[in-house]
């Protein structure tokens, strides 16, 4: 490697307009790229195409008229919706929402088939028909009817009757089309906003899956054209007033932030050029990806650029000064580059492809940074003149005093960070595991406001789908498929979370008793196959138009769709439900069992299965960044210490977070791996002057830590701001995966700087003081001749003897 980075090095100095232009043909190409890249904002991009539990979802809305949807709720302020006026706009809305594309179902109180026993024969007619001329007293009946159906009071009516829905079903293919999910989301804001216009005194919300695709798209397009911008001039703007700082002249520091410019440029575009290339989709995760990486590029940039800017002060040739900066900051600058990409390699173990990509593509950038940094900065920094640079004697007293300070109190530093640690560590288990799809934009969209509104009125927007396969045509009927499907629905029915349960056995038990004339005896199933067969196909012939049996039972009548409403979205309870139900059927109706899925369902478990891949993965990252760090610094002590205080920022932020949040999802199970892979920085670069200072200067250690303190000190502050207020503008983002990682991964940040120039300083002072007093506290070792060695020594000399007898034939014989 050394050898490797010589001969970029004199390269770059020798040949830098042959250097920079094999960089600019790189851009070039990647740029040519970058067009070709296609944007997909769906939920499921968050999985892999071949996932059981997507594709049990797509299965099931194959086999019936179920695909994506969008909810409109129709709400009031005073009274409920059981007033002619807002029947009127169900009536309206459920007609209009029949001409949207690609829709195959719609489900309100007005097309709701309404059974009835008339003249020996069943009449099922839609609820409402012309509610312009509905009586009182036909509106005080249909109240009673849906009040009375606790199924309609938890699915279309709100528990206290104040809003209503309105359930558009589409194609199950309109999911996979982005656009079709755009113009179909277009039309209905524009049939809400006519409805709102028509009955003001009323309230009109959209949510569902089709809605919020259409909204993350809108995210997401916003998103980039906000946050990159912002975040790159932030950077270039800290970049900027640092060089200017150091150097004390503007063409100092206008030709530094030009390199570090070209650095940052095509560390950002050539992942992105390679993500475009091989056919990476761009979602709400992916579009921060240049953030990130612009992000991590400045810290390679800044650090040559410091030391360089230090030989010109010194009294070096132009030369020479970026010569001997490029050596200096030759280990930490590797160091740091292998120690992120190893945490962001980590996020291969997410179970979401768009964390994986994100992970590869921002490791790539880190690669193309250490690249970029080593030849591309050197290049264009060999194409300026050095200007002659004032000095000013006294910036890094600042620095310098920060550390005295730090020295004389370390004792109570070290206590206090100890403090800290274990505080987090107890806090951490105040976080739970939970994922929702509907929380995914903030409230600051329409989509996000929306949904919460009818969260609010609805308690809650969760199901679970169960595909009841009965085996055989015409199946369903048999008496005993559907008592089976009876006692599955009735222990659903007695579960605290359950809101309702819609299933093929109530139905039939509702026909039984209206043809029997409403009695309430013959509330119960048919008795025969025949007799359901016949029920079923009397009320299919009597459905309106536009209504039929094709979302509850399946073409050939082998299977019937059962439906569970919850009232909890907390993932905890949403898989201890799901397993309960999976395991009532394994022990009942095991020739029934189905795993039970939905939107929701699916986002639970890869929620779930994620934050468990991604903790064995930051243990991995953590093991593999601190034996790394041990074999650069040659002692264990130092990787040990490094595990210690990379460890400590993320444990105490999601302690914090424990706290004030509590819940962790997909974007906050990254966070540790990832900041972890960006904060190791930190301790590489101050661990690296410290041990220069040392070892090649001899100082003692309190010298020491000024010595590191006053050469990274600063550099360290400029490089978290750019950090924190990067990884913060992520909270502009409409995209709550997107705001936690933001907020969380800056908090880290933060916190790494005080673990660094505070702690690490205090915990090296006091093992240097324990291993004096050690020294002083140990007898002089007495030799005597003839003395049988002790048993450590006996241990190692023959651990020593079995490694050289093994080494050595096998160095020679190779």
């Amino acid at each position: 490697m050394e050898r490797l980075l010589k001969h970029l090095h004199h390269a770059a100095l020798n040949r830098p307009r042959l250097c920079l232009t094999w960089w600019l043909v790189a851009l070039l190409i990647a740029a040519a790229v970058l067009p070709q890249i296609k944007l997909d904002a769906s939920f499921r991009t968050f999985f892999d195409a071949d996932d059981p539990l997507v594709l049990s979802l797509d299965e099931l809305q194959t086999n019936y008229t179920s695909g994506d949807y969008s909810a409109f709720m129709i709400a009031v302020d005073e009274g409920d919706v059981f007033s002619r006026a807002t029947l009127m706009a169900v009536e309206e809305l459920t007609q209009a929402a029949w001409q949207l594309p690609r829709s195959v179902r719609v489900d309100s109180l007005s097309n709701l088939p309404y059974s009835r026993h008339r003249e020996d024969d069943l009449q099922v007619t839609e609820l409402i028909e012309d509610a312009a001329t509905l009586s009182d007293a036909d509106i005080q009946e249909i109240r009673d009817y849906v009040l009375g159906e606790k199924l309609l009071t938890n699915r279309l009516v709100s528990p206290d009757a104040t809003a209503t829905l309105v359930v558009v079903t589409f194609a199950p293919e309109t999911g996979e089309s982005l656009e079709a999910s755009i113009v179909i989301h277009e039309q209905s804001v524009a049939l809400q906003k006519q409805l709102q216009q028509r009955y003001p005194q009323l309230h009109f919300h959209i949510t569902g899956v089709v809605a919020g695709n259409a909204a993350v798209t809108k995210a997401a397009t916003r998103d980039g054209m906000l946050i990159i911008p912002l975040a790159f001039g932030f950077a270039l703007l800290c970049m900027f007033w640092f060089l200017k700082r150091e150097s004390g002249q503007t063409t100092v520091a206008i030709h530094g932030l030009a390199g570090s410019l070209a650095v940052i440029t095509v560390a950002t575009l050539l992942p992105m050029g390679l993500m475009s290339a091989i056919g990476i989709a761009a979602n709400n995760v992916t579009s921060v990806i240049p953030v990130v990486i612009l992000t991590l590029a400045v810290a390679d940039s800044l650090h040559i650029l410091i030391t360089y800017n230090q030989r010109l002060h010194a009294g070096d040739a132009q030369r020479s000064a970026m010569l001997e900066s490029l050596r200096i900051n030759a280990e930490p600058v590797w160091l740091t580059s292998v120690t992120t990409l190893m945490g962001f390699m980590a996020l291969n173990f997410s179970e979401s492809p768009p964390f994986r990509h994100m992970g590869n593509l921002v490791g790539c950038g880190v690669v193309v940074a250490w690249l970029a940094s080593n030849s591309l900065l050197p290049s264009i920094m060999m194409l300026f003149s050095a200007d002659e640079t004032s000095q000013r004697q006294d910036r890094h007293m600042a620095s310098k005093g920060m550390a005295r300070w730090v020295i004389n109190h370390h004792h109570g530093i070290l206590i206090s960070g100890l403090l800290l640690f274990a505080v987090g560590l107890g806090c951490l288990t105040l976080n739970r595991v939970n994922e929702s799809w509907i929380t995914y934009l903030a409230e600051s969209t329409d989509f996000g406001y929306d949904t919460a509104r009818i969260v609010d009125r609805f308690q809650n927007l969760n199901e679970i789908e169960f595909d009841m396969v009965a085996g055989e045509a015409d199946g369903i009927y048999e008496p005993a498929y559907l008592l089976k499907v009876k006692n599955f629905a009735d222990w659903l029915r007695e579960q605290p979370e359950v809101r309702f349960v819609q299933s093929i056995d109530r139905t039939l038990m509702h026909l039984n008793k209206v043809i029997h004339g409403n009695d309430p005896s013959s509330y119960v199933l048919p008795s025969s196959r025949g007799e359901a067969a016949q029920y079923l196909l009397l009320y299919e012939m009597s459905l309106p138009y536009g209504s039929s049996m094709s979302n509850d039972i399946t073409i050939d009548r082998a299977a019937s769709r059962l439906v569970v409403g919850l009232k909890s979205s907390d993932t905890a309870y949403h898989l201890d439900f799901q397993a309960r139900a999976q395991h009532w059927l394994t022990e009942n109706s095991p020739e029934l069992w189905h795993p039970g899925t939905s939107t929701t369902t699916i986002m639970s478990n890869l929620a779930h299965r994620d934050t468990r891949g991604m903790i064995w993965a930051t243990l991995l990252a953590l093991l593999a960044i601190g034996g790394t760090l041990a074999l650069a610094f040659g002692s264990l002590k130092y990787g040990l210490l490094s595990m210690l205080v990379n460890t400590m920022p993320a444990t105490i932020a999601l302690g914090i977070w424990g706290i004030l949040v509590g819940q962790v999802g997909l974007s906050v199970s990254i966070v540790f791996s990832v900041s972890i892979g960006i904060i190791v920085d930190y301790c590489v670069h101050f661990m690296s002057k410290y041990r220069r200072a040392r070892h090649e200067q001899g100082l003692p250690t309190a010298e020491a830590i000024e010595y590191a303190f006053g050469t990274v000190g600063v550099a360290l502050l400029v490089t978290t701001a750019v950090l924190v207020v990067n990884f913060g503008i992520l909270s502009l983002s409409q995209f709550r995966v997107n705001i936690y990682m933001g907020v969380l991964t800056s908090m880290t940040i933060a916190l790494a700087l005080l673990t660094q120039l505070f702690f690490l300083p205090a915990l090296l002072l006091t093992l240097t003081n324990i291993k004096a007093r050690l020294a002083q506290a140990s007898p002089p070792a007495v030799t005597t001749e003839g003395a049988s060695p002790s048993i450590m020594e006996r241990m190692r000399t023959h651990c020593y003897g079995k490694i050289r007898a093994w080494v050595l034939p096998s160095v020679a014989s190779g």
